[in-house]
């Protein structure tokens, strides 16, 4: 009886270690302007509308460099409807939410676009969507650059 006693004590000590022990508990981090810094290289493929309801397709691929402050510059070759350009540069802004959601607001020779982005910081990709009225265009972006990976040091 008394070893049982001894046993059922232990275990309760046991128990009380188990729910009383506290792990620290760290927030998950959100996004801002600055998460979203360094070269990207992206594909832009879809389609939009003239006034009379007719249908072009629209392709790009290029670079943009977000400064992690909210400006961004970039630099495309796109074919629009068949007609190819290089080297188009644009500028614009652009927003990250604490949510990795966010916008922005590109200025092309022909004129503003604009498109939302969410952002994936574990991998380093930006998918986006033109939100100009007409328009159907999707993409996404990856980083350019892979982080540099720690170097691995051998057992001895």
């Amino acid at each position: 009886m008394r070893t049982l006693g001894v046993l059922l004590i232990g275990l309760g000590l046991l128990a009380g270690r188990l729910t009383t022990e506290v792990k620290p508990v760290r927030a998950q981090q959100g996004c801002s302007a600055a998460s979203l810094k360094g070269p990207f290289v992206y594909r832009l493929d879809g389609n939009y509308f003239d006034n009379q309801g007719y249908s072009y397709q629209y392709s790009a691929v290029g670079k943009i460099l977000p400064d992690g402050n909210g400006a961004i510059t970039g630099t495309e070759t796109n074919s629009n409807w068949g007609t190819v350009k290089r080297n188009v540069a644009y500028t614009g802004t652009y927003t990250v939410n604490n949510d990795c959601t966010g916008s922005m607001a590109l200025q092309y020779p022909g004129g503003p676009l604009n498109y939302d982005i969410v952002f994936i910081p574990s991998i380093n990709q930006l998918n986006i969507i033109q939100t100009d009225s007409g328009i159907t265009i999707t993409g996404s972006a990856t980083a350019q650059f892979a982080p540099t990976p720690a170097p691995v040091v051998a057992a001895q």
